[in-house]
C-alpha cells in the first residue's frame, strides 16, 4: 500500500517537472518580446495600449502652409473714350431736339448769347456748359416736372460742327471741329502756309467780330494761341513783299 502511494507521487512529480520545462521552452521560444501586452491582473479595469516608443526611421516632414494670398477686389473696368471728352454745348452751336410722347416732335434751336435755348410750353433752358445727354436730363426734367408730359423720352443731337480755313494755305475748306484745335493747328491740318502766305498776318473771324493775330509770335509763345470754335473762318493773308 505504502509503495503504490510513494509510485503514485513519484509519477506526480515527474509530471509537473514535465510541465515545468514545457513552460520554460516556451518563453524561451519566443524570444522574450516586448511589444506583447502586460498582463493584466484586474479584470474590471480597461486595457489601453501604451504609446509607441520609438519614432519612425525615416519621419516624413511636417508640409508648410501655403501662403494665402489677399482677397481679390474686382475694380471696375475702365472703359477708354473714343475721342477726348463729350462735347459741352456753347452760344451759337445749333442743336437737333426730338420729343417722343404721344406724338413725336422734332425742334432745331441755336444756344442763344446768354447760354439758353427756348422750347415750347417752358421757355428758356440752361444749354451753355451742357453735353448732350446732360441736356437730354434738363428738358425731360423741366417738361415732367411742369405736368406738360406724364412720361417723355428726349434726344438731343448736336450736328457735325466744323470751322473754315482760307487764303495762303496748301488745302483751303472746311474742316470737322473734333475736341480740341487750336488756329495753327488749323493752319496745319490744311496743309500749313503756302510761300506767299504772310505769316504775321493771320484772321480770325467768329460771329461778326474779326481777330488779327501774329502767327511768329503765337510761335515763339505758345500759351497765346487761340482754341478754335465751331463757325470760325480762319483766313492767312498774303505777303506783298
Amino acid at each position: 500500500m505504502n509503495g503504490m502511494r510513494l509510485a503514485r507521487q513519484a509519477g506526480v512529480a515527474a509530471m509537473a517537472t514535465a510541465l515545468a520545462a514545457a513552460c520554460i521552452g516556451c518563453r524561451s521560444g519566443m524570444g522574450g518580446r516586448e511589444d506583447l501586452p502586460p498582463l493584466r491582473l484586474d479584470a474590471s479595469a480597461p486595457y489601453v495600449e501604451p504609446p509607441p516608443s520609438s519614432t519612425p526611421a525615416n519621419p516624413r516632414p511636417e508640409r508648410a502652409p501655403e501662403p494665402t494670398s489677399p482677397a481679390r477686389t474686382e475694380s471696375p473696368e475702365i472703359v477708354p473714350s473714343g475721342g477726348g471728352a463729350a462735347y459741352r454745348l456753347r452760344p451759337g452751336d445749333m442743336v437737333v431736339i426730338m420729343l417722343r410722347a404721344v406724338q413725336s416732335e422734332q425742334i432745331e434751336t441755336t444756344v442763344d448769347e446768354n447760354g439758353d435755348i427756348k422750347l415750347p410750353f417752358i421757355g428758356a433752358v440752361r444749354a451753355a456748359g451742357c453735353t448732350a445727354s446732360e441736356l437730354e436730363n434738363r428738358i425731360q426734367s423741366r417738361y415732367i416736372d411742369g405736368k406738360i408730359y406724364r412720361y417723355l423720352t428726349v434726344h438731343v443731337h448736336v450736328p457735325t460742327r466744323s470751322y473754315f480755313v482760307r487764303g495762303e494755305v496748301r488745302n483751303p475748306g472746311r474742316f470737322p471741329l473734333a475736341g480740341s484745335v487750336t488756329v495753327l493747328q488749323a493752319i496745319a491740318a490744311a496743309g500749313g502756309y503756302t510761300d506767299f502766305a504772310d505769316i504775321s498776318d493771320i484772321r480770325l473771324t467768329r460771329g461778326d467780330r474779326t481777330f488779327r493775330l501774329n502767327g511768329r509770335d503765337i510761335e515763339r509763345n505758345p500759351e497765346k494761341d487761340i482754341e478754335v470754335e465751331a463757325g470760325d473762318t480762319i483766313v492767312v493773308k498774303r505777303s506783298w513783299y
